[in-house]
């Protein structure tokens, strides 16, 4: 399940995935939330940023689509062939059993991808696999993060089976943070800062 992440940096889309312009409506997210309209990388070879909003399906309550089973299901099979893309990140979050807020992040990948797939109505769900040693504590499941060396693979139509793999645990970082990233009218970047008096665990 991922239902919350972080596109901070928002000035660095452009250089980091090969689009050449960068659209003016693009800002800083820091609580990015189903509903809302928000950037993802299209094009396999000429790339463009384009607005898409998160969430599919009657009321667009389906924001997520397991990589193992997707084919499985109408909606996504189609997609696969010609709707996939990029969801731009630089952190997600993820609770755990008592309700407590976690965010994850890439130390050495600042801004990275979520695959994803994209409707001709511009609307968009990300992929999740099984956890990694990182996450698996706080939740079961995680966004696929696509290595990216496999991000123009993904584009181009590679099995799903072949990149859509659970992130390795060692490139990755959790910390708690305060409860206000549960509120998605909050968005502002107290949000990623660990609460006082919080502590790691692992």
């Amino acid at each position: 399940m991922c239902g919350r992440y972080t596109i901070a940096a928002v000035a660095g889309i452009g250089e980091r995935f090969g689009v050449s312009s960068h659209p003016a409506w693009l800002r800083p997210r820091y609580n990015a939330a189903p509903s809302q309209r928000l950037p993802v990388v299209c094009g396999d070879g000429e790339r463009q940023v384009c607005p898409a909003v998160w969430g599919m399906g009657e009321g667009g309550k389906i924001i997520n689509a397991r990589a193992g089973s997707m084919h499985e299901r109408p909606l996504f099979s189609s997609l696969l062939k010609g709707g996939r893309c990029l969801v731009p990140a630089d952190g997600f979050y993820e609770w755990d059993r008592m309700k407590r807020p976690y965010y994850f992040t890439l130390p050495d990948s600042p801004l990275f991808a979520f695959a994803g797939l994209v409707s001709e109505e511009r609307q968009f769900v990300i992929l999740t696999t099984e956890s990694n040693a990182v996450v698996a504590p706080v939740h079961g499941r995680m966004p696929v993060i696509l290595r990216r060396e496999d991000e123009g693979r993904w584009l181009s139509g590679a099995d799903a089976e072949e990149v859509c793999t659970p992130y390795p645990a060692a490139g990755m970082e959790r910390r708690r943070v305060g409860s206000g990233v549960s509120d998605p009218a909050n968005d502002d970047p107290s949000l990623i800062l660990s609460p006082e008096g919080a502590r790691e665990w692992w």
